[in-house]
């Protein structure tokens, strides 16, 4: 029998807990009445509409634990639901986390902020810098929002000239923000062609912001694009009007929201989040520091 201590995050109550290899062997499973108890109190506390198809996803065990890691989430694309926890073998309590006491607690942040910077840097978003630098930057950002724009400034002259920093943009337009989706959607289609022009109408955005609005953002980004050159104007068109354009935004907000992201600017230095842009420099040093200290 394999005997791991965790702490209960939620609680700050320890447990001894035994376990297998798999969560089969030796753990119950979740009952059909079980699953849907589970379900109507995440619904009840979060007071979620009863139009909203939310199902419950089981992601596997905790170590070698009968701890199961569940998420709720909507299967409605256009309505996000995305709640994860940590299910106890009695299959009614449950806390979001739960972590080994057993494990280097710095070696599992690494872990983990790695993890997230992995996702970060996947699927090819906007991003200027060396590859493979040691520090990564990424933002997510929203063009509409005044405090991006001051953040977009303080970034950029955090990370320019500093060739061991990559900088990585990720799209998180605020719902209440009339024109910031068709600007990221111009700016998607924009990064297609040219991830240099992106750069540009990234900071034509910030810079113009009080003169842009809902009914002349299309057109200024437009006249913005023919102004660079380059550009091919029929693609740039048909791209802002797709699907996949609208699709790949919304992976980026689900992105964001999935690392607790909930307003803009939200900025993470290797994984790791910090409390604002201001704080971007010391960041950058401490990461550069411990580098230098690996090699």
């Amino acid at each position: 029998m394999y005997w791991r201590r965790l702490f209960l995050a939620a609680t700050g109550t320890t447990v001894l807990l035994a376990g297998s290899a798999n969560l089969p062997a030796g753990c119950p499973s979740i009952t059909q009445s079980q699953e849907k108890a589970l379900l109507r109190y995440v619904r009840a506390k979060y007071k979620l509409s009863a139009d909203l198809p939310v199902r419950l996803v089981k992601e596997g065990a905790v170590g070698k634990t009968c701890y199961e890691r569940i998420r709720f989430v909507s299967t409605d694309p256009a309505r996000y639901f995305n709640y994860a926890v940590v299910l106890l073998p009695d299959h009614v309590y449950f806390a979001r986390e739960v972590v080994d006491s057993s494990a280097d607690p710095l070696a599992e942040k690494r872990k983990k902020n790695q993890l997230i910077q992995e996702r970060l840097l996947s699927g090819n978003p906007p991003s200027k810098g060396q590859a493979g630098a040691p520090v990564t930057v990424a933002v997510f950002s929203d063009f509409q929002c005044p405090y991006c724009a001051q953040a977009a400034r303080t970034i950029e002259q955090t990370v320019q000239g500093q060739d061991r920093v990559r900088l990585v943009f990720r799209h998180f337009p605020l719902p209440f923000h009339k024109w910031a989706l068709p600007a990221a959607k111009a700016a998607v289609c924009v990064n297609a062609q040219s991830p240099n022009a992106f750069w540009k109408l990234h900071d034509y955005y910030f810079q113009h912001q009080s003169e842009l609005n809902a009914e002349n953002v299309a057109e200024k980004s437009l006249e913005f694009g023919k102004a660079l050159g380059g550009l091919n104007l029929p693609a740039y068109k048909r791209c802002v009007e797709s699907d996949s354009t609208q699709g790949a935004i919304t992976k980026d907000i689900e992105l964001g929201k999935s690392l607790e992201v909930r307003g803009t600017p939200a900025i993470l230095v290797n994984g790791q989040g910090i409390a604002g842009a201001a704080q971007l420099p010391q960041a950058i040093r401490e990461i550069t520091a411990q580098t230098a200290q690996k090699k």
